[in-house]
């Protein structure tokens, strides 16, 4: 007896729709990635068409933060020095540059002090190989103006 073959099978069709489902599975990723490069080109593409008046207000608006940023952390390095009474004031940093620093902006806020003299505050420590000492921080001394 002949049989006629006209269609799928079941098991043909579950085979075929898993593949498709694989290859999707990869094509997915691929094509998010495609999609987030074709982002960023186009965002770089934007930038370069800025005018040079743009990026050069931009480059100053990023400096003046950049300013903005460090005057506020100057602020509160002044603020952690500590009045000891009798013009004679403790910078807690030991690094001579951060000291000056900090001495200096110390000074433009009060304009009213004139520098005296500073030493340096050392905690008595021996290594044993002719250094001893360590400078934790600096005293200084102002006199009202």
């Amino acid at each position: 007896m002949k049989t006629n073959k006209t269609g799928f099978t079941l098991v043909e069709l579950l085979i075929i729709s898993v593949v498709i489902a694989v290859l999707a599975g990869f094509a997915v990723p691929a094509l998010r990635e495609m999609r987030e490069k074709a982002r960023l080109d186009q965002e770089q593409a934007l930038t370069k068409q800025l005018t040079p008046e743009q990026t050069e207000a931009k480059r100053l608006a990023d400096l003046e933060q950049q300013k903005v940023a460090a005057e506020q952390a100057m602020e509160a390095k002044v603020n952690q020095v500590q009045n000891c009474g009798h013009g004679a004031y403790y910078f807690p940093f030991a690094d001579m540059g951060e000291f000056l620093s900090v001495r200096n902006a110390f000074m433009d806020k009060h304009s009213g002090m004139k520098f005296v003299g500073t030493e340096p505050n050392i905690v008595e420590q021996g290594w044993g190989d002719g250094r001893y000492g360590i400078t934790v921080g600096h005293v200084v001394f102002f006199q009202e103006e």
